[in-house]
């Protein structure tokens, strides 16, 4: 029973950790995706 929760709350531990890493690179991706549009969009406007 012990090990069960041990288990259980390891397993919870690990989803918060991906669930934290996959926010935080969704949010690095949405920056790098709109400095890239800009810059394309900067182009654009020079040319």
């Amino acid at each position: 029973m012990l090990l069960m929760l041990k288990l259980i709350k390891q397993i919870f531990l690990v989803i918060l950790i991906e669930l934290n890493i996959n926010s935080y690179l969704i949010i690095l991706s949405d920056i790098y995706i709109k400095d890239t549009v800009f810059n394309i969009f900067d182009l654009f406007h020079v040319s």
